[in-house]
């Protein structure tokens, strides 16, 4: 399954030492993410978005990356028979001013999700509530129907990101030292990833929704 890493500080700094840390237990990890990766990062005010399909470890363009208060890194395992070698599969997406990562597996859906891929229809599916609801309410009334909707759910841990917010969701049925989020905050700065890492030093439990406010608003600047 996928993996997935968010910094934020509260000014720009040289994140390699906690890029390298997250990518070299990317590629140590049980399950393969080698099928590309994709890089949100703010510079000079505003958000830019890469991605490759080569593994991150191969990746000369996160190896240089700027300093930055803001980045979302995702690296990328593919399920069987989903295309690998269309960029636009790569997350994070972003779309209606949210960016989004995934991880887990979800299987028999019984709802109807517009979309490219399996992550990228539960996207749509959460930014149809978004359009009523709040970030946090809208996040967790789409893991509840997905959750009921779904004939098998290994996994499904979700983060989102809009204006000052981040949101993020944990949730699984299996393999807990896998699919745990791990976090960390201080005054200075926030680091969310799905490994565990020097900078996280908490950890989510499944069927646990968490809100966090950014330094700034990564729409507005």
């Amino acid at each position: 399954m996928c993996r997935f890493l968010l910094v934020n500080t509260s000014q720009e700094e040289n994140h390699q030492a906690l890029l390298k840390e997250f990518i070299v237990r990317c590629r140590q990890s049980q399950e393969d993410q080698k099928d590309g990766w994709g890089l949100a990062y703010l510079s000079k005010g505003k958000l830019k978005i890469i991605k490759d399909l080569q593994p991150v470890w191969q990746s000369l363009e996160v190896e240089s990356l700027p300093e930055t208060d803001f980045l979302l890194l995702h690296a990328r395992s593919a399920l069987e028979n989903t295309s690998v070698d269309d960029l636009n599969n790569n997350q994070p997406f972003y779309e209606q001013g949210v960016l989004y990562a995934f991880n887990g597996l979800v299987k028999k859906v019984r709802l109807k999700m517009p979309g490219r891929i399996g992550a990228h229809k539960i996207f749509n599916f959460i930014l149809s509530k978004i359009k009523d609801l709040p970030l946090m309410e809208a996040l967790e009334a789409s893991v509840k129907s997905l959750s009921l909707n779904s004939g098998y759910l290994r996994a499904l841990n979700l983060l989102l990101v809009t204006g000052e917010q981040a949101a993020v969701s944990c949730n699984y049925n299996e393999e807990p030292d896998y699919f745990t989020v791990h976090y960390g905050q201080t005054d200075d700065s926030l680091v969310i990833s799905s490994e565990p890492l020097k900078a996280t030093d908490q950890v989510m439990k499944s069927g646990q929704t968490l809100s966090f406010k950014l330094f700034k608003n990564i729409n507005k600047l």
